[in-house]
């Protein structure tokens, strides 16, 4: 049986402009609260909101880092598949997924 405590049986009924709205919407989304009732009543009883954001330029980086890794995961399953004489066609590939990887690496260190 769930706690008296924390039983909610009253509500509030809100109306907002769609601007409105879409800020708070925007708010809530950028915290850690999972929804908009927990951020409502950390902002009517004054608990602490954590805002979270994320750096969209690291976030790219490392998307491309990933997908280097990926590359190279499927490349390494190609080299154990082939013959030798294809092999070198794989190789230069893998060369320019390094550079690859190599150039991501030297974003993110702009970056930091």
């Amino acid at each position: 049986m769930k706690n008296e405590k924390n039983l909610r049986t009253k509500r509030l009924l809100l109306y907002f402009t769609h601007e409105e709205f879409m800020k708070i919407k925007n708010r809530q989304q950028n915290s850690t609260c999972p929804n908009m009732g927990v951020y409502f009543r950390k902002l009517l009883f004054s608990n602490r909101i954590v805002s979270t954001y994320r750096n969209r330029s690291q976030d790219d980086i490392l998307h491309e880092v990933s997908q280097v890794r990926k590359n190279l995961e499927l490349l390494y399953v190609r080299i154990g598949q082939t013959e030798v004489e294809d092999t070198i066609g794989i190789l230069q590939i893998l060369r320019e997924e390094l550079f690859s990887l190599d150039s991501a690496v030297e974003k993110m260190l702009e970056v930091w």
